[in-house]
């Protein structure tokens, strides 16, 4: 999960994804984070659609970016809400 890159070097690729297997997967994903890091992550999952078009690496560097930023200010819990739905 772990690249930095400036926002003009990035490609998105999106692509059609099942939302209940993506969000299982990235829930894991920042559990082990928050796991090896003495941190406790609550995460909620909802959306409109079974599936969702995206770029899977760049939700997972953003998350990954989100979560090391909250384990700098949080004490021992962090929560994470992920929500998609249809954009009119």
């Amino acid at each position: 999960m772990t690249s930095a890159q400036k926002l003009e070097e990035i490609y998105c690729n999106p692509i059609p994804l099942e939302w209940e297997a993506f969000s299982t997967e990235l829930s894991d994903s920042i559990s082990i984070l928050g796991k090896s890091a003495g941190f406790a992550i609550e995460f909620h999952s909802s959306a409109t659609e079974k599936s969702v078009w995206l770029d899977k690496d760049t939700v997972y560097n953003v998350a990954e970016n989100l979560i090391s930023n909250a384990m700098r200010y949080a004490d021992k819990l962090i929560r994470v809400d992920l929500t998609s739905g249809r954009l009119e």
